[in-house]
């Protein structure tokens, strides 16, 4: 016997609607439209937002197997907007210094509505949403993630060296950047410049070898940024980055070379970050992106909610998972 489905109100429909045509709404936006319908009377929406998502999700689940998921994450981990010209400016911290000022880090919440009964990558809800996708775009995301948790592991074995040989010319003895301050910090807060994972395309295998052209990838990039899967931001102060060689201002004027590029001789957890060895493939390098977009790709909100697992396999510690919030309909 099918489980009885509570029906909603309008105006808990319209606040759903919008809810899965935005993907990933923040706290404040919700509220401002929380507010709004209901004020506008059109029907029943519990006692403040919390209560009118908890009734939502007890019709959502038994019917659709879907629930509005809800994540704190730190600012800096996921910025609505991205970081600013200004503090793109300023001198890059060190990796330590930069855990240390991460404890003190603001926490925004995030709401989206998931597939509670596929929890990894190449189950993604491939018609969940109005996005229909491809098996090598998946891939593709797959590598992406995997990538950006590397490279966030890289930076936190590479705070701990700092902080370590920090204490042993102070005589203070060094704290792990993956214990103390960082592990505070909810979240992946790595990134990859995004003609980085346009490239990953070459690194797709098996099935998926030479099934994702240049363009493809980029558009599907784009989509998983509009969807919540990724975040295009700027610079992210926990990147490791090398001073400007040579190298860089001779590839500045290389043309793109399409489906052309070999595989990468070294590897992505290298902590020689050379834009050479990063990059690997010899292509995109000249490409920046859309005015306002950002530059570099982080994981986004969405994928925490959806692809906690995943997550975990890539590396990235339960303690950087954040925790999702429950909603009561009582």
């Amino acid at each position: 016997m099918a489980p009885r489905v509570r029906p909603l109100s309008r105006g808990q429909q319209l606040l759903l609607q919008r809810l899965m045509a935005c993907h990933v709404v923040t706290d404040d936006d919700l509220l401002d439209l929380y507010g709004h319908i209901k004020s506008s009377e059109l029907g029943e929406m519990g006692q403040n937002l919390s209560n009118c998502l908890g009734t939502i999700n007890a019709s959502l689940g038994p019917a659709f197997g879907l629930e509005v998921r809800t994540v704190a994450l730190g600012e800096k981990v996921a910025p609505p907007s991205g970081i600013s010209s200004q503090e793109e400016d300023e001198d890059r911290a060190t990796s330590s210094s930069v855990a240390k000022k991460n404890r003190s880090q603001r926490l925004v919440k995030y709401h989206s509505v998931v597939n509670k009964l596929s929890d990894s990558v190449s189950k993604k809800a491939a018609h969940h949403g109005p996005y229909a996708r491809n098996p090598h775009e998946l891939e593709l995301l797959k590598v992406v993630l995997e990538k950006i948790v590397e490279r966030h592991l890289d930076d936190l074995e590479s705070a701990a060296a700092e902080e370590s040989e920090g204490g042993d010319e102070s005589g203070n003895g060094g704290s792990s950047a993956s214990g103390g301050g960082s592990a505070q910090v909810v979240g992946c807060c790595a990134g990859l410049r995004r003609m980085e994972c346009i490239n990953l395309r070459t690194q797709l295998k098996g099935p998926h070898h030479n099934k994702v052209g240049l363009r493809d990838a980029e558009r599907a990039l784009s989509s998983f940024v509009a969807e919540g899967w990724l975040i295009a931001t700027h610079k992210p102060k926990t990147v490791v980055t090398p001073s400007p060689s040579q190298d860089e201002e001779d590839e500045e004027g290389a043309a793109v070379k399409q489906d052309s590029a070999g595989t990468p001789s070294s590897s992505f957890r290298s902590h020689k970050r050379s834009k050479r060895s990063i990059d690997g493939l010899g292509v995109m390098d000249n490409i920046d992106a859309k005015p306002g977009s950002g530059n570099y790709l982080m994981i986004g909100p969405r994928t925490y909610m959806e692809l906690p697992d995943a997550l975990t396999d890539f590396g990235l510690g339960r303690e950087r998972m954040p925790q999702f919030i429950l909603h009561g309909s009582g």
